[in-house]
Formats: C-alpha cells, structure tokens, sequence
C-alpha cells in the first residue's frame, strides 16, 4: 500500500494471478467517515427517544391520562372565564382606602352570639345518639320555675356517654341559666360558655333537676330551653318546654342518679 499526498493506492495480490491496484481519495474517505458518524449518532439518540418514550408510555394509564386532560380543560375554561371577566369588570381609578391597623383591631361585631361557633352546628338526628331523654316536666313550685327530665344511655354496649348540661329559663324580660355561671361577662362574643355546664357521665339512667327563681311572676318566665353537649363543645340534643298547667300535681324533688 503506497500513500501519496491526495490518494491512497492499494496494491491487491491473490494467489498467482496478476496483482491489480486502485486509488482512493482521502477527501471521500474522510467525508464517508463523517457521513457514518453521524448516521450511528442520529441513530443513538432516536434510540434512546424512543426508549423514554416506550416508559412513559407503558407508565402512564388510561385513567391518568383522562384526569390530566379533564384537568387541562377545566384550566382552560378558568383562564377563559378571568380573561372574559377582566374584560367586562370596569377598571376603578380610585385610589384604595387604607385601614390603620389599630382601628382594625378595636372593630368587634354588634351583637354577640348564643353558642360559639365550634358549638353550634348542626344537631345530629336523635335516633343516632347514644342516649336518650324523656319528655321534660317543667312546673311552677311557688314562685320558681322546676324542670325535671332523665337520661337513659341506650347503646348497650357496655360504653358510656360524658358531657355537659346547659338550661336556659326565658321570659320577655328575663333570662335565667343552670348552672351558674354560665353566662359570659358583658363584651364577650358569645352568651354561653359550654364548658361550664353541668358535666355528667351516664352509663344507665341519670336524672336532672332544676330551678329557677323565685320570681316576682309567674309571666316573666315562659319557657325552658334544654341543651345538651359532648366532651368536644358541640351540641347534640336541644329541646323546648313550656310549664304544665297550675291544676298539675307538683311532683317532688329528687335526688340526681348517676350510674
């Protein structure tokens, strides 16, 4: 094999046959070897594209799939409907009135609330709790207003049921509670504290009695509210009573039962 400047000639022998010689051109050498480089790293990367894409692919399911579009859809009518919005909402040129801080903090509400807001919601359906409570007896005895009425624990499975009590007497100008206490000082937000009402445990049977009075007349109380909380603060039983009729057998006191 001789080399020369711009060639390569190659000299072939084969067996006893006459030798026979070629050229080869160093500019199409080096261009083939280029060509074939890049052909191998075209091939390379279309290789390890299609590799990542067969692992998404067999990665990502159907239901995914649907939720990202389900979601890219529901971005669309969101960016839709705040584009159609700026467009219609006038632009204000007044300038925004600033609120000192102190002043934002001595703002409290008008009026107070009976129960906070963690107590008051919604009161479960009786049939689901754990205890039950007899019709209340509310009566005149002299010149105090009595109520009478017993909890039963009817889950009977052995458990128990704590809590607190809260009764609210009212009239149209007169509002009393048992026990005391019970209500909050003037400025607070709320009219009742839960947590301070009676508390009771009741496995089988607990009696609770009351009074309210004396008072001047019998007209300025008209009824007793009953309300009844769990250990966490919110409400689970509530109920009205309005007093018997004066003819009615005034029933006794009794002692409180706790089982």
């Amino acid at each position: 094999m001789t080399k020369t400047r711009e060639n390569i000639s190659v000299l072939v022998f084969k067996d006893d046959r006459t030798s026979r010689s070629f050229r080869i051109s160093l500019a199409w050498l080096s261009a083939a070897g280029i060509f074939a480089g890049l052909v191998c790293a075209v091939a390379l990367t279309c290789a390890v594209v299609a590799l990542k894409n067969y692992r998404m692919a067999k990665n990502a399911s159907p239901a995914k799939i649907a939720a990202m579009e389900q979601e890219i859809e529901e971005l669309r009518k969101t960016n839709l409907s705040l584009e159609t919005r700026a467009h219609q909402e006038p632009v204000s040129t007044a300038p925004p009135v600033s609120v000192p801080e102190t002043a934002r903090q001595q703002v409290k509400p008008v009026l107070f609330s009976a129960l906070p807001p963690e107590s008051a919601a919604a009161i479960p359906d009786r049939a689901s709790l754990p205890i039950s409570i007899s019709s209340p007896v509310v009566f005149w005895k002299k010149n105090a207003l009595a109520i009478r009425f017993s909890i039963q624990y009817t889950k009977g499975d052995g458990g128990n049921q704590q809590g607190r009590i809260v009764l609210v007497a009212r009239g149209p100008e007169l509002v009393m509670a048992y026990p005391d206490n019970i209500f909050n000082p003037a400025g607070a937000a709320t009219l009742i504290t839960p947590s301070r009402g009676e508390f009771f445990s009741v496995s089988r049977f607990r009696e609770v009695y009351a009074e309210f009075g004396p008072v001047s007349s019998h007209a300025r109380l008209k009824e007793v509210e009953i309300m009844i909380f769990n250990q966490e603060g919110q409400i689970i039983f509530s109920e009205k009573a309005v007093p018997q009729a004066a003819a009615r057998v005034v029933p006794q006191k009794a002692g409180t039962i706790n089982e």
